[in-house]
């Protein structure tokens, strides 16, 4: 259930720019301009843009409105490379930073829960399978000391395969048709009707480290590739 609410609360990093801004763009624009084609476009696409926005903004995390947690610990398990992505210390003036730290502040106190991490150091290129391997032995110890990972996807099979994780199929109040859930990459870690894997706003390194491909189409027309 917190992992929902932290998954909704995601999509807050995605806020910019201030009333303040707004007020020093309508000072500075006196001169009246004639309105073209081009200015009606741009004001359809600022509409939608605007109310798509909205839209996002009025769904819920369907969680409860009562849910109390007691004060217990929510642990994930993290790398250090990327642990900004779940936890940050403090508010330090940084839109992403803060925008994580007020999340994880709101979800706290509404659900009296503590958000905390375990940490896997990440030293070189080569120790992205330290994580995998260290929560097996966790796992197979049954030591309960963590409730959710952060793991680079592709490091995540031993795990699915191993019986290690728990389906996002089984988590209550997970509705996985929700915007915070991008569509396409969920279907693709759906496997007979179970997900083990999951991709999700709050995943922002889904966005910083996504890769495009360039190719020559006329190259590929020709020779039929």
């Amino acid at each position: 259930m917190l992992a929902c609410a932290m998954i909704c609360g995601a999509f807050w990093l995605t806020g910019c720019g201030t009333e303040e801004d707004k007020t020093d763009d309508t000072e500075n624009n006196t001169s009246v301009q004639p309105v073209s084609d081009e200015d009606n476009t741009a004001d359809e696409t600022d509409a939608v843009e605007e109310s798509e926005s909205d839209a996002r903004l009025s769904v819920t995390d369907g969680l409860p409105e009562d849910l109390s947690f007691g004060g217990e610990d929510f642990c994930v398990w993290v790398t250090d490379r990327y642990r900004y992505e779940i936890i940050v210390d403090d508010i330090t003036g940084d839109v992403c930073n803060d925008a994580t730290f007020e999340r994880n502040s709101k979800i706290e106190s509404q659900y009296d829960v503590k958000i905390t991490s375990r940490v896997t150091e990440m030293d070189s290129d080569d120790a992205m399978d330290r994580q995998p391997t260290e929560m097996k032995t966790s796992i197979m110890s049954g030591d309960d000391e963590f409730d959710m990972a952060a793991v680079m996807v592709w490091k995540t099979g031993g795990l699915i395969m191993g019986d290690y994780l728990r389906s996002w199929n089984d988590v209550q109040y997970i509705n996985r048709d929700n915007v915070w859930w991008p569509k396409e990459a969920n279907e693709a870690f759906t496997v007979n009707g179970r997900q083990y894997a999951a991709v999700t706003d709050l995943s922002v390194t889904t966005l910083q480290l996504a890769y495009g491909i360039l190719f020559n189409k006329q190259l590929a027309e020709n020779y039929d590739i």
